[in-house]
C-alpha cells in the first residue's frame, strides 16, 4: 500500500507539472509572434524579450515549485509586487480565449521573507483555475495585501463553486473522498502547509469561490 501510494504521488507530481508547464507556453508563443511581426521595432523588441525571459523564468520557477514540494530546498528568492504581476501575464491567454474582466489589484509595497516561487506556482494553479470555471465574459478578482503577519491573497470568481471534496482539500490538507481531478488545489494544499500558511473558502451570496490565503512573513525591505 505504501508503494502503491508513492506511485500514485509520483503520478500525479507528474501530471501536475506537464499541467502547469503547459499553460503559460501560449503566452510565451504570442510573444514569438509578436517578435516575428514587429521585432523591427525596438521598443516592442525590448518588451517582449522581457515578457519572454520572464515566461521562461515562470516555467522554471514551476518545476522548481514542484521539486521543493517534496525536497527539503528553498528556491531563495524573495516575494514582490513583480513577480506576481508576471502572473497576471501568464493567464492572458485563458483571460483572452473567455473574454474575462480581472479585477488585479496587487497592494504588495515590500519585499517578503517569502519563497517567491513557491507562492507564484500557488496562485498560478488558482487563477487559472478561477479562469477555467468562470462563465464566458465573467469577472475574476485578485487581490494581495500586506498585513501585520505577514501576506495575504483572494482570489475569487463567479464559477459554478469549489467541490466540497476539493473544498476540505486545500482547507484541511486531507481530502474527504477519492480525488478524481483536481491536481491544482492539491497542488496548492501541498504548497500552503510548506509555506506554514492556511486557506479559507467561502461561497458569496451571489455564487461562485472566494479562496484566501494568509502567509506569516517578515517584510526585508521596500520593493522596487
Amino acid at each position: 500500500l505504501v508503494e502503491e501510494e508513492r506511485l500514485a504521488q509520483l503520478g500525479r507530481l507528474a501530471s501536475a507539472t506537464t499541467h502547469e508547464v503547459n499553460n503559460p507556453l501560449a503566452g510565451l508563443l504570442t510573444v514569438v509572434d509578436t517578435l516575428r511581426r514587429r521585432g523591427e521595432d525596438p521598443g516592442v523588441r525590448s518588451s517582449a524579450l522581457d515578457l519572454l525571459e520572464r515566461g521562461l523564468l515562470g516555467i522554471r520557477n514551476v518545476v522548481r515549485a514542484m521539486l521543493i514540494a517534496y525536497k527539503e530546498e528553498d528556491s531563495g528568492a524573495p516575494l514582490t509586487a513583480r513577480a506576481l504581476d508576471d502572473l497576471e501575464i501568464l493567464i492572458r491567454h485563458e483571460v483572452q480565449r473567455k473574454r474575462l474582466n480581472v479585477d488585479w489589484r496587487n497592494g504588495l509595497q515590500q519585499t517578503w521573507e517569502l519563497d517567491s516561487g513557491l507562492i507564484r506556482q500557488a496562485l498560478l494553479n488558482l487563477l487559472l483555475n478561477a479562469c477555467r470555471v468562470s462563465p464566458v465574459g465573467g469577472r475574476v478578482l485578485f487581490l494581495a495585501v500586506e498585513t501585520a503577519e505577514g501576506v495575504r491573497f483572494l482570489i475569487e470568481d463567479h464559477g459554478p463553486g469549489l467541490p466540497p471534496a476539493l473544498r476540505e482539500l486545500l482547507v484541511t490538507g486531507e481530502p474527504s473522498v477519492p480525488l478524481g481531478r483536481g491536481l491544482g488545489i492539491w497542488t496548492v494544499a501541498r504548497l500552503v502547509r510548506r509555506l506554514n500558511g492556511k486557506a479559507h473558502v467561502e461561497t458569496p451570496s451571489e455564487g461562485g469561490t472566494r479562496i484566501m490565503l494568509e502567509f506569516p512573513a517578515r517584510p526585508l525591505r521596500s520593493a522596487a
